[in-house]
C-alpha cells in the first residue's frame, strides 16, 4: 500500500501549479480545483519536500489535508490509541469474566432446602465468583448422592449463570385416614355422624384446625377401628373488621429535605459504600436497587437509600363527625375476611373507647358446614 497525503494549494493560479508540477516530472493524483486560487491534490509522500521546494518561493500555502496508505492508517491507529487501548481492555475483561460463575439458579424445590443444594455444590469445587470447570453428568450424580428426597437433578451451565433443576420424590400413599377438622372457629349448631366418633356436641365452641369427628369408632370388642369418617357438621361463625381512632392524630409530612447513602455492590459482594448517620430526627426511607450495567456481563450494582426529612403535623378530629365513616371501613375490612363460599347472615358493629382511643368493631355472621357424606 503506497503512502500517498493529500495537500491543498492556496493562494495560487491552479493551472499554472499543475503545469510547475508537471514540468517536474511530479506525479500527482485526484486533481480537484477548489476555488479560482485553490487545488487539491494526491502525491506520493515522499515527494512532499521536494513540492514545497519548487514552491516555496512562489508565496503559496501549502497544506496536508489527510494521509492515505499504510501511513495514514498508522497516524489513524495513534490518533485513536486510547480508544483501541480502551477497547481491547474491555474485550479482554468480558472473554475472562465470560468464564466466571456469579449466579446459580435452583429450581423445582418445595421440601428441600436451597441452602443444602449450594452446600453440595461447594464440596464438589463450584461455587460463585470463580472459575468453574465440571462435568455436567458428574456434578447431577453427585447432587443427588448428596441430597435426600431427590429423584432427579439437571445441571445447566450457560454463560454467568449454573442452573440446577431438581424433580422431588413424590410422597409415600399414607393409607391411615384423617380425622375431620373445624375449617373455621365455629359455634356448633348440629352434628351427624355416620361413622366414626363425634370429639363435640352442639353448644361447644371449637377453634379452627380443632378435631369435631375422630376417624374411628370402638368394635363391640372395645378395640379402636380406624375409618373414614363421613359426618355432617354445621355451626355459627364471624369475621369481624376493627378500626382504631383517635381525635388527635399526628400525621408525618415531608419538607422537602433528602439525603442519600449509597452501597456498591459487585454481585452480592459489598465493595463500598458512602453511609453517613442520619441527620434528621424525622424522616422516611425509600430505596432503590440499580444495576450499572445494564444486560451486560458485570454485575456491578448500586443501593440507593433515600432519607427524607418529615415534619408532625397534629390535627384534631371529632368522633362523631367521622363515627359513621369509620363504621362503613370496619364493616369493609370484615366483609374483606368473609371466605368465599361464605354468606353474610346479619352483621352489628360495636364501639369501645380506651384511654383516648375509640374501637370500632363489626361481626358479620355466617354458617359453616363440613359434609363429607356420599
Amino acid at each position: 500500500m503506497k503512502n500517498r497525503e493529500v495537500i491543498e494549494i492556496t493562494h495560487c493560479s491552479p493551472i499554472n501549479v499543475v503545469a510547475i508540477l508537471q514540468s517536474n516530472k511530479i506525479k500527482i493524483f485526484n486533481v480537484q480545483r477548489i476555488n479560482s486560487d485553490t487545488l487539491q491534490l494526491e502525491i506520493n509522500k515522499k515527494m512532499h519536500s521536494k513540492i514545497v521546494g519548487i514552491l516555496q518561493n512562489k508565496c503559496y500555502n501549502i497544506n496536508v489535508v489527510k494521509y492515505n496508505g499504510a501511513y495514514g492508517l498508522l497516524k489513524m491507529c495513534l490518533q485513536r490509541l486510547g480508544f483501541i487501548v480502551g477497547a481491547t481492555t474491555v474485550t479482554i475483561f468480558a472473554i475472562i469474566f465470560s468464564k466466571y460463575t456469579f449466579n446459580v439458579n435452583v429450581l423445582g424445590i418445595h421440601t428441600i432446602d436451597k441452602l443444602d443444594v449450594i452446600k453440595s455444590l461447594k464440596e464438589y469445587g463450584v461455587s460463585t465468583y470463580k472459575v468453574n470447570h465440571f462435568d455436567n453428568a458428574e456434578l447431577e450424580k453427585y447432587i443427588a448422592s448428596k441430597i435426600d428426597n431427590v429423584s432427579m437433578v439437571s445441571v445447566i451451565n450457560v454463560g454467568n449463570t449454573i442452573t440446577i433443576n431438581i424433580r422431588e420424590k413424590l410422597p409415600d400413599i399414607d393409607t391411615r385416614y384423617s380425622n375431620i377438622v373445624a375449617p373455621q372457629n365455629m359455634l356448633v349448631t348440629s352434628i351427624n355422624v355416620v361413622k366414626g366418633t363425634p370429639a363435640v356436641k352442639v353448644g361447644d365452641i371449637v377453634k379452627r384446625g380443632q378435631i369435631i369427628v375422630y376417624a374411628h369408632y370402638t368394635n363391640h370388642d372395645g378395640q379402636i377401628v380406624e375409618c373414614e369418617a363421613p359426618a355432617n357438621v354445621v355451626g355459627d361463625t364471624w369475621f369481624s373488621g376493627v378500626v382504631e381512632f383517635s381525635e388527635t392524630q399526628t400525621n408525618y409530612v415531608r419538607t422537602g429535605k433528602k439525603q442519600v447513602n449509597n452501597t456498591y455492590y459487585f454481585g452480592n459482594k459489598r465493595l463500598r459504600s458512602n453511609v453517613k448517620q442520619v441527620k434528621f430526627e424525622h424522616y422516611e426511607t425509600e430505596t432503590k436497587d440499580n444495576h450499572v450495567f445494564n444486560n451486560l456481563f458485570l454485575p456491578l450494582r448500586v443501593v440507593s437509600t433515600y432519607y427524607y426529612e418529615t415534619k408532625p403535623v397534629v390535627t384534631h378530629y371529632n368522633f362523631a363527625d367521622c363515627q359513621k365513616q369509620l363504621i362503613n371501613e370496619s364493616y369493609a375490612i370484615a366483609k374483606g375476611n368473609l371466605p368465599a363460599g361464605y354468606v353474610e347472615i346479619e352483621h352489628n358493629t360495636t364501639t369501645k373507647k380506651i384511654d383516648d382511643k375509640y374501637i370500632i368493631t363489626t361481626y358479620i355472621k355466617s354458617v359453616v358446614e363440613v359434609n363429607n357424606v356420599n
